[in-house]
């Protein structure tokens, strides 16, 4: 999984590197017989691929902090900030290096910001187009199959199979969601936790908080806490989990029944 996205935004990378040297330019194919046009391949390829690996990873990790389809207007401004600002205040940073320190030009002088940046930014706003339409791409997918009977999840290069019968708990840690089985073997997920929810059976699944959803049979007790919250002691580590105050009547039927 990894090593596929890896690919992918370096294939994506390369491509906008090249359009963004030739846009503009009327001889396309003499560029290609100049040395320098190389030189700048390779700057711009490096620059873009910083900011499209940022915004690859920013979109990742805020899919497995806000969801699109529950906090809309909380979302797109966390990505309008973390996933367009952040990435053009990055790309003239980048820019202003490679103009500088290699081609000697200055950016107010050549005119960057009047046609090279708005240019950047508009590829930036395409760029989280792109992983927001993937991600709902995905999360509708996940819809429309039935109940998972199997998570398919990695460790290593290797793709492993968890049977839902062996999934004590599915965890969101550092951005990252992870399965800990009963034999207490720790797999690295590839969706967000809400992807996780919709498609888990609820008979034996509940969403306990923002970090952790749990398979029934993984409680061993719980108690009433502070607040109206429930505490929930979970196997096969003794982890404790608390459930917030919306949740814990919902846990208390769901348990029961």
């Amino acid at each position: 999984m990894f090593r596929q996205r890896l690919l992918n935004n370096i294939i994506a990378s390369f491509l906008i590197a090249n359009l963004l040297i030739l846009i503009g330019k009327g001889d396309w194919l003499g560029s290609f017989l100049q040395p320098l046009h190389y030189l700048d391949m390779l700057m711009t390829f490096i620059s873009v691929f910083i900011v499209f690996e940022y915004i690859d990873r920013i979109s990742t990790y805020l899919n497995g902090k806000v969801s699109w389809l529950s906090h809309l207007l909380k979302r797109a401004l966390m990505q309008i900030m973390l996933g367009v600002a952040v990435p053009a205040l990055m790309a003239t940073l980048l820019t202003y290096i490679m103009w500088e320190f290699v081609w000697h030009k200055g950016l107010i002088e050549d005119d960057y910001f009047t046609y090279d940046f708005v240019f950047q930014v508009l590829l930036m706003v395409a760029i989280n187009l792109y992983f927001v339409i993937l991600f709902l791409f995905r999360n509708m997918a996940g819809k429309s199959k039935s109940s998972a009977s199997t998570i398919l999840g990695n460790k290593g290069s290797s793709k492993i199979p968890v049977p839902l019968e062996n999934t004590a708990y599915i965890l969101l840690r550092n951005g990252i969601v992870y399965l800990t089985t009963f034999s207490n073997e720790q797999i690295i997920l590839p969706q967000n936790m809400e992807y996780y929810e919709k498609i888990l059976p609820k008979e034996y699944f509940f969403r306990a908080n923002r970090q952790f959803i749990v398979h029934r049979h993984s409680c061993k007790s719980f108690n009433s806490a502070m607040n109206g919250k429930v505490e929930i002691l979970v196997a096969p580590v003794s982890t404790t989990v608390v459930v917030s105050q919306k949740r814990a009547a919902g846990f208390r039927s769901w348990i029961q029944n």
